[in-house]
């Protein structure tokens, strides 16, 4: 027995001492943390593969959707370059997480993808929405959120996060163990001939893509995202310098100017021409209802030629006692610039979320963008014993009152008062809470236009409206009147807007204020082609341009006006003057930069759109983006700089 428990021992000794010397070496810690920083690696580059996969599949998705998305080899290869570019930095950081770097090296590694990740998911979904990659005017409205609710981007960002969290996890446990000077200098290389490829495709000139890459970037998100950043910046800058020829006379007279004046914009009349139509003389001070129409395109009634005959009925129907004008045009967007660009006939530069804007997170802009001097269409009018009222859907104390007190409206009508109109609570739905959903807005304006009627007020008055309910991603309230099969959000949204407002037009044209009001409806800015947008009128011509014809129609009991009347490819920067050449009004100081549509002198066959510094020329060819090299580009660019300097317009 002794001696068997002796030999015993011996095996057991001879067992460890092997497993002290031999086969364990794969086993021990240094091997360890290199098998797991392998894996670490690996994980990693594939968290780049899943995100160029998912690249392909989302481009998959919107490629067809408008001229900016197509199947090409840039559109492959390119974002290869910078998945490729990002994965090869972050792993030569890894090379450098000694102990003493370990946290910011950690860190730094995990920002890469988490960058990457961002720019991509942004560029993306802004595809989906609108088409296209970020533009300027997509980053000047970046706060637009509130209506996004899409269920589909929040189920990415979860993901995401999720993957970002389990790969920020495996690289602070990896340490540097493993990686070699061979893979360092492999790396390096793939980053430099990614880097190297990316600059010069970014700083390639415009000619030189050719027809392989698109002349606007927009061939991956990170290339689009660069030119984009740097075009909105350099034409920030570009501005001053243009101002300065502007000053000596040196750009074009697209509208006129005297650059001895202080304020070289303002003259003394709005217009000399007299009216083409027969004035019948029955008011002398006849009532004014404007009603701007959030987002609303000709192409949505049938009366404009809608492909859909039984979209907007109503309106349709409503139409055939109105001046219906043709080949009228948006000359700006979105809602900020787009109303006050019609009641000031300009090119305003701040719109609401933009940085400087009305509605800049964190940031109140308004007292400083109030004091920005303009003739407005309801100063003019409040000088002429006019009433002037804004209807807004929004609820009281928000910049947009701020931004309506500044055109010079001295009652504004919330969620608050208009219920007291109605007399009735107002319909609240989740999403948009306080806002005033389109039928209790007109029922407001019912319910003023009745209050007065039976108070007898003689004095005439002014209102404005704007709805919400016709907004960009918004589908109808819960109960709201659906189109068709109710598959398209965009045409239910448009058909639900036509029943609200048949009880208005109703009462209108029943009382007595047919007889003594000009009732003019019209929009904000056309429809922002969103993918149902696009999807429901890609076969009606349809651009990828935030620009297209809008309505026009005007009751004028003062005029015998004809059925229809073609405005030639003129724009609502004539808006302001045109309602001042129909209510005989021309006595006044102005800075407007527009002409009345009915003056013949003022017809020049076509316009500039300008949504910041995205601009465009609508003719008869359509509408064509111009460059900012253009005259009339450079023109309005000066503006921008006169409206930052409170140059335009002064009342002393």
């Amino acid at each position: 027995m002794c001696g068997f428990q002796g030999s015993s021992a011996s095996l057991a000794e001879r067992m460890r001492v092997e497993v002290d010397k031999g086969a364990p070496e794969k086993l021990t810690l240094p091997g360890i943390h290199m098998i797991h920083n392998l894996h670490a690696a690996t994980l990693y580059k594939g968290y780049f593969l899943f995100l160029f996969l998912a690249y392909i599949l989302t481009f998959s998705v919107v490629q067809g959707v408008s001229a900016n998305f197509a199947w090409s080899i840039p559109a492959i290869v390119v974002p290869v370059f910078e998945l490729v570019c990002a994965c090869s930095l972050g792993l030569l950081l890894w090379h450098f997480k000694e102990k003493r770097f370990a946290v910011l090296c950690n860190v730094l590694i995990l920002l890469v993808p988490i960058a990457i990740t961002l720019v991509y998911v942004a560029q993306l979904f802004s595809a989906w929405l609108g088409g296209a990659f970020l533009t300027v005017l997509a980053l000047e409205n970046a706060g637009e959120t509130q209506y996004v609710t899409q269920y589909s981007l929040i189920t990415v960002v979860v993901v995401g996060l999720i993957m970002v969290t389990l790969l920020g996890v495996a690289i602070f446990k990896a340490d540097a163990s493993g990686f070699s000077g061979k893979l360092f200098g492999l790396r390096m290389l793939f980053f430099g001939f990614c880097f190297s490829c990316l600059i010069a495709i970014f700083a390639l000139p415009r000619e030189g893509y050719a027809s392989y890459i698109p002349a606007n970037r927009q061939v991956s998100p990170v290339i689009s995202l660069a030119h984009t950043l740097v075009s909105r910046q350099r034409s920030i800058q570009t501005d001053e310098a243009l101002y300065q020829q502007f000053r000596e006379g040196k750009l074009d007279d697209y509208f006129t100017y005297d650059v001895n004046n202080e304020y070289p914009l303002q003259k003394s009349t709005l217009t000399s021409s007299r009216l083409i139509f027969a004035d019948r003389g029955l008011v002398s001070k006849p009532n004014v209802i404007v009603i701007f129409t959030e987002g609303f395109s000709a192409r949505l009634m049938k009366n404009y030629g809608s492909i859909y005959q039984d979209l907007t009925p109503n309106l349709s129907r409503w139409s055939d006692r109105m001046l219906q004008v043709d080949n009228y045009f948006n000359h700006t967007a979105a809602t900020y610039r787009g109303l006050k660009g019609q009641l000031t006939s300009s090119y305003p530069f701040y719109g609401g979320h933009m940085d400087g804007g009305w509605e800049e997170d964190g940031e109140d802009n308004t007292s400083a963008l109030g004091r920005i001097g303009y003739q407005t269409v309801a100063n003019i009018l409040n000088q002429e014993g006019y009433e002037s009222v804004f209807f807004s859907p929004h609820p009281r104390g928000t910049p947009f009152h701020s931004f309506l007190k500044s055109l010079d409206f001295k009652t504004i009508y919330n969620n608050a008062n208009i219920e007291e109109l109605i007399g009735r609570p107002l319909y609240n739905f989740e999403g948009l809470s306080s806002r005033v959903v389109d039928r209790d807005l007109f029922d407001g304006v019912k319910g003023y236009l009745q209050k007065r009627e039976k108070a007898g007020a003689t004095f005439p008055f002014f209102i404005a409206t704007y709805n919400i309910g016709t907004h960009a991603f918004l589908d109808v309230v819960p109960g709201g009147k659906k189109y068709g099969d109710g598959s398209n959000q965009a045409l239910n949204r448009f058909h639900n807007f036509d029943a609200a407002i048949n009880s208005f037009l109703e009462y209108f044209f029943s009382s007595s204020y047919a007889a003594n009001t000009v009732l003019i409806f019209t929009a904000d800015h056309a429809a922002y082609p969103e993918p149902p947008v696009v999807a429901a009128f890609k076969d009606d011509g349809l651009t990828a341009h935030f620009v297209d014809r809008i309505p026009l129609l005007i009751h004028s009991p003062n005029h015998e006006l004809p059925a229809q009347y073609d405005a030639e490819y003129r724009s609502s920067i004539d808006f302001a003057p045109t309602l001042m050449h129909l209510l005989g009004i021309s006595a006044y100081q102005n800075s407007w930069l527009g002409q009345s549509i009915f003056d013949p002198q003022g017809r020049s066959g076509f316009s500039i759109a300008a949504l910041g510094h995205s601009f465009f020329k609508i003719s008869q060819e359509g509408v064509q983006p111009i460059p900012l090299a253009d005259s009339h580009a450079q023109l309005i660019s000066a503006f921008y700089t006169l409206e930052q300097k409170n140059l335009v317009y002064s009342e002393n």
